[in-house]
């Protein structure tokens, strides 16, 4: 939609002017009452001075003026005006009364303009009606947009921000119901060597929602917004790192083919009660040709949201940048988005990702999904495909893991549907976990390693099989030796310390584990029973991990059988020394993974753990699914 201003439509042939009258206000008052006889309509062709409260009953159309309305009168069309896009109503000291349009009437800043390089005034003074129409680019400082059920289309011309000293926004919505905003545009000299404007803006577009009015920036629509040339693009509520704005309501809000160009930070969110979705935007927080005085890559993000939710529907979220970050925060929602980036995702509460099928992650030796430390929420990778590098096969050189969740073991990872290209899965000579501490639901997962040396995997939830051994410690006894207990049987030799119950120093919702410690050599357990399995098909090892000694090293294996009982081999499945597991986190409790592929035949398996070189180690909640 666009707004036009049209031509009334009972105009005359020939309409009245005020050039008749002269330039007082009864001048305007006598060509009204002669128009209205003849049932026609005024041409206010010279310039008009309002001094006292004037309504004028007749369409009406300016060819000349300025008209001035004088402090404290008004001046009020109660039919419609048509205007050309240049000065026609003079703004100034003794002459700022209030001029009043019949609804529906199209406004435009150019009806203000007062002849500068300034048009903050002009571009004000017209967003206070109700239907804007831009007629040009305007050049501000910053204007404001307020109240319910407005329609501003800019035409794609749009604001031009020219503030020389800090400036919070160059447009903001205050309090802005069940608004309209068109082919919007928001720029600043963010381009120029060294610019005089764009680094005074803390933002091109904020929202706000605030108590001093009843209407709060809500059921609004934007469609098309261009910014760029700026530092932060849109800011809904409070700015990055401050207190979330407070739950005045923000929410139900959609953005249209949004397409920030060399912003640094395209979308900022922080608002307790809001809910912003983006429609097809084409996010692309790379720097083009912004200035070097605007730019710093680890300082920027592509979508970072704090309080509230956002919801991206459709379109496209790129950043070819090492440093920084994609999304940063939690409450977002991706769907049905292209995803391509060479930095990570900062984690700090719930991420999903709904039927994102062309996604693509560039860089080597760094992990896409960073959760925050103490993190708390969920990240979901549904109907989702992260690809890398095939030629040459990114498996086959980098070890990074997908999600690390080191310092955040009660954050939750869920797979279903998801597709993963070109990750490794090493836990005996190398540190690749694909995910790193977190919980992890494994719905349905398929890590593709087509072309590199690296074997794929397709992981599936179901049940534990570890039924028949103490997952837990719960049935052991506290003595400490190397008695069968709980399901576990001591096995192999030198063995030199002993395995029991520990009640204290837990992870979070567990009440009890298991301590596994060599004394100055090995102990090793092994299940008592075997567990059913089906051959070819990969399981994973999950289970609570604390390494609680100064040295040693942790050895888990696979016995596989046949359905007589018969070992037909065997597989190390980890194999990492104290340093390593400290190192990556296990110092402290954090779920540890390991992959155990099942050979032709197999119908059984038993785990075996082991501790050696005098290592303490603790386990709870070990599953096999």
């Amino acid at each position: 939609m666009a707004l036009a201003a049209e031509a009334p439509a009972e105009a005359s042939a020939e309409p009245l002017s005020t050039a008749r009258f002269g330039v007082a206000d009864s001048a305007l008052q006598q060509a009204t009452a002669a128009a209205a006889e003849r049932k026609g309509w005024v041409s206010i062709d010279g310039p008009v001075d309002v001094t006292a409260d004037l309504t004028v009953t007749t369409p009406v159309q300016i060819r000349g003026g300025p008209i001035r309305v004088a402090d404290g009168a008004t001046l009020t069309f109660s039919d419609a005006v048509v205007a050309p896009p240049r000065r026609t109503f003079a703004r100034e000291d003794g002459w700022r009364g209030k001029i009043s349009f019949a609804q529906g009437t199209v406004v435009t800043p150019s009806w203000w303009e007062d002849g500068t390089d300034d048009d903050t005034e002009a571009v004000q003074a017209a967003l206070r009606y109700d239907r804007v129409l831009f007629t040009r680019r305007y050049r501000v400082r910053s204007v404001e947009a307020s109240g319910a059920y407005q329609t501003i289309d800019m035409a794609d011309y749009g604001l031009s921000g020219i503030a020389t000293e800090a400036t919070d926004a160059v447009l903001s919505l205050r309090n802005w119901r069940d608004g309209r905003l068109y082919r919007a545009s928001i720029i600043s000299d963010g381009a120029a060597e060294a610019p005089k404007y764009a680094l005074n803006y803390a933002c091109a577009l904020r929202a706000v929602s605030d108590k001093t009015s009843t209407d709060k920036t809500q059921y609004g629509f934007i469609y098309g917004l261009r910014i760029g040339g700026l530092r932060t693009g849109v800011v809904w509520g409070s700015h990055a790192g401050e207190p979330p704005q407070a739950r005045d309501t923000q929410s139900e809000f959609h953005i249209y083919d949004y397409r920030p160009r060399g912003v640094l930070r395209p979308f900022v969110g922080n608002a307790l009660n809001a809910y912003l979705q983006f429609h097809a935007p084409i996010f692309q927080a790379q720097r083009f040709e912004s200035s070097a005085a605007l730019w710093a890559d680890d300082d920027g993000w592509t979508l970072r949201n704090e309080a509230g939710v956002v919801h991206v529907i459709g379109g496209s979220l790129q950043r070819a940048i090492k440093t920084g970050y994609n999304l940063y925060g939690g409450s977002i929602v991706i769907e049905g988005a292209d995803v391509e980036r060479n930095c990570p995702d900062y984690l700090t509460g719930s991420v999903a990702y709904h039927s994102c099928r062309n996604g693509y992650y560039g860089a080597s030796g760094s992990t896409p999904f960073v959760v925050a430390p103490g993190a708390k929420g969920r990240l979901l990778l549904n109907d989702t495909i992260i690809r890398r590098q095939v030629k040459p096969p990114t498996a086959d050189f980098d070890a990074g893991n997908l999600v690390d969740a080191m310092q955040a073991p009660d954050y939750e990872i869920v797979f279903r549907d998801a597709t993963v290209g070109q990750w490794r899965i090493d836990t005996t000579s190398g540190s690749a976990y694909l995910v790193r501490g977190g919980r992890v639901v494994f719905g349905d997962l398929s890590v593709d390693n087509e072309g590199s040396k690296q074997r794929s995997y397709r992981f599936q939830e179901g049940p534990n099989r570890i039924v028949a051994a103490d997952p837990t410690g719960r049935s052991m006894p506290e003595t400490d030796d190397l008695s069968a207990k709980g399901g576990w049987t001591s096995i192999g030799k030198g063995q030199g310390g002993g395995f029991h119950q520990v009640t204290a120093d837990l992870p979070p919702a567990v009440d009890h584990a298991i301590r596994l410690h060599g004394g100055d050599t090995a102990t090793e357990i092994e299940t008592t029973a075997p567990m059913a399995v089906e051959s070819g098909r990969d399981r994973v090892v999950d289970f609570w991990l604390k390494d609680q000694g100064k040295r040693g090293r942790l050895r888990l294996q696979m016995r596989w059988l046949d359905a007589m009982g018969t070992e037909i081999g065997r597989n190390v499945i980890v194999n990492q020394d104290h340093d390593r597991l400290t190192s990556n986190g296990f110092g402290q409790w954090l779920r540890f993974r390991a992959v155990a592929l099942a050979p032709t035949g197999a119908t059984g398996a038993k785990l075996s753990l082991a501790v050696e070189g005098g290592g303490d180690m603790l386990f709870t909640d070990l599953r096999m699914i």
